[in-house]
């Protein structure tokens, strides 16, 4: 019964995952980021977030396969980088990433990662 349902959730995550990247592919295929509204270029950047999201959970795994496990902060390190890769890619798209941004969001992505890793496990000493 367990391996029935893995085996439907692996085939779920596949068709959604290759949805996602056909919807990208049409999406951006048939359209001209000179052409058309902001708010297409909106949607298009939420694709392609959704879409690096997908990613970063693929690398995830195999990282976890070669050792590198991240237990139960996974989907707050996946959504983190997500967040940071989304930020340069939006910097960049308008043309005012420069060296001292990459500098300033780096450091600063690792202390909020640190920190909301950190606070939930004082916050539960204290309740003891």
């Amino acid at each position: 019964m367990h391996l029935k349902a893995s085996k439907l959730f692996i085939r779920h995550q596949f068709w959604s995952t290759a949805a996602l990247f056909g919807l990208d592919g049409l999406f951006f295929g048939l359209t001209s980021p000179t052409k058309v509204a902001a708010p297409t270029l909106f949607i298009g950047f939420l694709l392609v977030v959704a879409s690096l999201y997908r990613v970063m959970q693929g690398v995830s795994k195999v990282l976890g396969w070669y050792g590198l496990r991240f237990g139960r902060h996974r989907q707050r390190f996946l959504r983190l980088t997500t967040g940071v890769i989304a930020g340069v890619i939006a910097l960049q798209s308008i043309g005012e990433l420069t060296a001292r941004d990459l500098m300033v969001m780096l450091p600063l992505a690792l202390v909020l990662y640190l920190y909301l890793s950190v606070t939930p496990a004082l916050e539960r000493g204290n309740d003891s």
